[in-house]
């Protein structure tokens, strides 16, 4: 069909490309790429998600598929991301794949996504202008990120930090090293409270406290 694609990525090995297509109705499929290069006039994708009311702005794999469940990253222009996971078992090409739990946190489409393998971790840029480090295997948002002064159209990870680009024509880098995943231990020890005020520059308000870390409001910034 003549659908625009909106949005493309590739997992972390190759193997795997993504596709975003549609616009009132939207949905992504999963091609193998040794499919994609053969010369035959029509190429049968793996699997794709389901279909979804609005367009879809971004796309991240966790990891490479390596043989094994492989999870694709949706971005939505409602705000949300949804995991789909790829079909169980010996899966006919086209199956449709498993939904997970959805991702809410953002107010405005969610323009770009990138995972860190290493953590577990995906990040998510808005146009509300903010950026959030989410857990999705605990369906839980860890960071929520503010600086961009427009839209903020990209993330990357890389070397212990994360990239972002926004429409207010500027680059940041966050520093996320110190933080380990899952924030094992909380927030009481030193060195995460120092991290955790680098990257807020700023004393968390008690709602940020209870809707991030479920904890009691503490101070992370000796100067506010």
């Amino acid at each position: 069909d003549q659908a625009r694609v909106r949005a493309l990525a590739f997992n972390s090995d190759g193997s795997r490309l993504a596709t975003a297509r549609g616009g009132l109705v939207s949905f992504a499929r999963v091609w193998a790429v040794p499919d994609l290069q053969s010369t035959g006039d029509s190429v049968a994708y793996a699997w794709k998600t389901g279909e979804h009311a609005g367009s879809i702005l971004s796309l991240a794999f966790d990891r490479a598929a390596g043989g094994r469940s492989e999870t694709l990253f949706v971005g939505h222009s409602r705000n949300f991301v949804l995991p789909w996971s790829s079909p169980t078992g010996d899966a006919e090409p086209g199956r449709v794949g498993v939904r997970g739990d959805t991702l809410w946190g953002h107010e405005e489409g969610v323009r770009g996504l990138a995972f860190n393998p290493e953590t577990g971790w995906l990040a998510s840029a808005s146009g509300d202008g903010t950026i959030r480090i989410w857990d999705p295997a605990r369906t839980v948002a860890l960071l929520e990120l503010r600086g961009h002064e427009l839209d903020v159209h990209s993330v990357h990870f890389r070397n212990g930090g994360l990239m972002s680009g926004s429409r207010d024509g500027t680059l940041r880098r966050w520093p996320l090293d110190g933080l380990s995943p899952g924030l094992e231990g909380g927030l009481d020890g030193a060195r995460t409270r120092e991290v955790v005020c680098r990257i807020a520059r700023r004393n968390l308000s008690a709602d940020e406290w209870d809707r991030f870390f479920a904890l009691p409001p503490r101070e992370v910034c000796p100067d506010g």
